[in-house]
């Protein structure tokens, strides 16, 4: 039993908590020095879905290969995933997720990724990270509605609107890229390849898209939100995003295989995080 405010011989005083906090192992200077400035738009509100796999896996289910693993730390308990197949191998999250951001029509994803066990780069250059579908793969390939989020620093968005025209994609070009340029993060680019726990964070509105490493952007776009390839469409206003896949099933019938990457602190917002946001998150588990 944990009291705050009683047990003492004496009748307690008024007095005023904040930001309590209870941690599982022993801190370092880390976590007891205050730094010098602080942020006050640094604090990220709560996730609409977060999984440490402290308690295993929630309503989390492992699709294929994959298991729990015991890392310690910081990152304690985590999801390996095995990687090398097709559509294979993922955790499998659960179908509701995504539908928070149907009204905010805002959407945050961040996750922490190591690839220790994946091998070399070349093993996963074009790895998925994140993936959402309709349904599951038919005869091992997806179809659309579609929202990847790739290893390799890109995304794309196909919902398919209800006018069945195809406009409602986006497949964030080097164009619509806010330097007109996509830069891809794998092979010689690899952000993984130092076998270290990375913070990998995608942001959705309607009209922007932007990902970050480590609280760092990556790549940022703008795109007009409306005719064919410059706009989400109904992703945020359908709730037909229901197969939600971390560590694989990349599009369609592309031959981008499943990582055997380790992932941790999965957790998706209905709001837009903030830079100033995404580096406290890094800062406080790192």
């Amino acid at each position: 039993y944990v009291y705050i405010g009683y047990g003492s011989d004496s009748e307690t005083k008024e007095i005023w908590i904040d930001d309590l906090k209870i941690y599982r192992n022993t801190i370092t200077n880390k976590e007891t020095v205050k730094p010098e400035i602080e942020d006050p738009a640094g604090e990220a509100p709560d996730p609409v879905y977060f999984n440490s796999f402290e308690e295993g896996l929630g309503e989390a289910t492992i699709v294929g290969s994959g298991t729990l693993e015991t890392v310690g730390g910081n990152f304690g308990t985590v999801f390996q995933n095995v990687g090398g197949a097709l559509r294979t191998n993922y955790l499998l999250l659960p179908e509701n997720v995504l539908t928070f951001s149907n009204s905010t029509k805002e959407l945050t994803i961040t996750v922490w990724v190591n690839a220790s066990n994946a091998g070399v780069s070349s093993d996963y250059q074009w790895a998925p990270l994140f993936m959402a579908y309709g349904a599951a793969p038919i005869n091992n390939v997806n179809t659309s509605p579609l929202l990847a989020c790739q290893y390799r620093g890109v995304v794309a968005v196909n919902t398919n609107g209800p006018d069945n025209i195809g406009d409602n994609w986006c497949d964030y070009t080097d164009a619509q890229n806010d330097e007109k340029q996509n830069v891809i993060y794998n092979n010689s680019k690899d952000w993984l390849a130092d076998h270290e726990w990375h913070f990998y964070t995608a942001i959705f509105t309607e009209t922007t898209a932007a990902v970050y490493f480590d609280g760092e952007l990556k790549n940022s776009w703008t795109i007009s939100g409306s005719g064919k390839g410059n706009t989400v469409g109904t992703l945020f206003s359908n709730s037909k995003l229901k197969y939600i896949c971390l560590g694989g099933n990349q599009a369609w019938n592309w031959g981008d295989n499943d990582a055997g990457f380790m992932f941790d602190d999965i957790a998706i917002y209905n709001v837009a995080l903030k830079e100033s946001q995404i580096k406290t998150l890094f800062r406080q588990k790192k």
